[in-house]
């Protein structure tokens, strides 16, 4: 491992230039060194204040809205893969299904491959009316979304908090390994 900023005795003015000048909020990282490791030997800079001035909030809703998407991507294929071959008629009768269960007609978001039945059977309002049914309203996906949304928020606390917990206990047993060696080390 070498470090990128090694003071010498008697610096260059480059090197006052390129090192000494106040670098506010900017911290150099130490590099592994050598050319088979697929890194780069520029220096790796990281702005403190831009991580400092980070909106937390804003990135625990990307995290979330990331997971959302990948989450329904998933459902839409793994729909995909049980009923990709079913003819329109099939695909309607799961649909009435769905909505004698629901004792209303859902809205896509509430279904499995919502997206997906609403492709291949056009209009959703107007299969509702085929069906005998009022149109679905958007209240009840928007209310479906969040409802998963707090799902899988949940989920991502729990494994966050696993996580930092993980963290804890491998600093925990450096320490612990550390003090071990010190403590075993023969007096000089």
């Amino acid at each position: 491992m070498r470090y990128l900023y090694r003071p010498t005795a008697v610096p260059s003015r480059k090197e006052r230039r390129r090192f000494c000048r106040p670098a506010v909020g900017v911290l150099l990282i130490a590099i592994p060194e050598g050319k088979g490791n697929g890194m780069s030997n520029k220096p790796k800079r990281i702005n403190l204040n831009q991580a400092r001035n980070m909106d937390v909030d804003a990135w625990h809703e990307r995290q979330i809205h990331k997971r959302l998407t990948a989450y329904l991507e998933q459902q839409e294929q793994d729909f995909i893969k049980v009923y990709g071959g079913d003819t329109d008629a099939e695909l309607i009768a799961y649909v009435h299904r769905k909505a004698r269960e629901f004792h209303r007609m859902p809205h896509p978001m509430e279904l499995a491959g919502g997206e997906y039945l609403k492709k291949r059977l056009g209009n959703w309002d107007q299969l509702a009316r085929n069906l005998g049914y009022r149109p679905a309203n958007g209240q009840k996906g928007r209310l479906a979304r969040e409802h998963l949304k707090q799902k899988i928020e949940a989920d991502f606390q729990i494994e966050r908090r696993a996580r930092k917990e993980e963290k804890q206990r491998r600093i925990m047993e450096r320490g612990r390994a550390v003090h071990h060696a010190a403590m075993t080390q023969k007096p000089m």
